[in-house]
């Protein structure tokens, strides 16, 4: 509701200064190396951004606020040329479990996604290639019944984006991923109560079962429709599933949907 008011505000009292049509100047920026453009905003149903600069974005994941997980991210476009551009980007998210379950043990969670995409456009086509390493930490006092089985997981995974350009309206995109390891050691800093008179420090033993995931993989197509100013993305694919934000990565595979709408001007 709030991101359906802020949306609505601001179309009543921005007058819209850059078109979202697909075109060599208005590009996808999800997944590839390009960037909004200054003082673009974009506002939807999973974040929010803004062009500070030219060639830089800052922006904030909308529905992990709903649990109080403050998080923002930043990416910079180096343009090498007309046909490339890299970009580096980068993130944070924090999440007390307290702030959920006030009964729940001491346990705080962060996760620091490291991003670093390079995007290559010839014609109508664009394909994109980007290493995802995220890594996160858990420091607290880790109970694993209290926390349902959850730990801190470090991962690197490879993603492959082609776009083709129909139309100004219409392009067609193929998404793909692939897990390169996921583990569950070296993130964590923990305390366990053994009993009333002993505490146990842990520094990187936690395991969790489903970290276990061998050879995991999306693949995902869609079609973005993009219009003056709103932006529509509708797919479904099969694989993992990634979770986004913190990228953890399920060890089942399953239908895995693609849906976004957001506001660009």
């Amino acid at each position: 509701m709030v991101v359906g008011l802020a949306a609505a505000l601001a179309v009543v009292f921005f007058t819209p200064s850059a078109y979202g049509h697909h075109s060599d100047e208005e590009r996808i920026t999800d997944r590839t190396a390009y960037s909004l453009g200054q003082e673009i905003f974009r506002i939807g149903i999973w974040k929010f951004e803004v062009g500070i600069l030219d060639d830089l974005d800052v922006g904030t994941l909308t529905l992990p606020w709903i649990i109080k997980m403050a998080n923002l991210h930043l990416k910079y476009e180096f343009e090498i040329n007309e046909q490339w551009s890299i970009a580096p980007r980068i993130g944070f998210l924090s999440l007390d479990m307290q702030t959920i379950d006030p009964e729940s043990p001491e346990a705080v969670f962060a996760i620091v996604p490291l991003e670093l995409v390079g995007s290559f456009r010839v014609g109508d086509f664009t394909i994109s290639l980007e290493a995802i390493y995220t890594y996160v930490g858990l420091s607290g006092s880790y109970e694993s019944d209290a926390l349902e089985g959850a730990a801190a997981v470090t991962n690197l995974q490879i993603t492959n984006s082609i776009e083709w350009r129909v139309s100004r309206v219409t392009a067609l995109l193929l998404h793909s991923r692939y897990l390169l390891f996921q583990d569950a050691s070296a993130s964590t800093s923990a305390q366990i109560q053994a009993d009333e008179y002993t505490t146990i420090e842990i520094h990187g033993a936690i395991e969790s079962d489903v970290v276990d995931v061998g050879n995991a993989f999306s693949i995902v197509p869609s079609v973005h429709f993009s219009w003056e100013t709103f932006n529509l993305r509708l797919g479904v694919g099969w694989g993992n599933w990634s979770l986004p934000g913190i990228n953890f990565v399920l060890p089942m595979t399953m239908p895995i949907p693609e849906i976004d709408f957001f506001w660009q001007w």
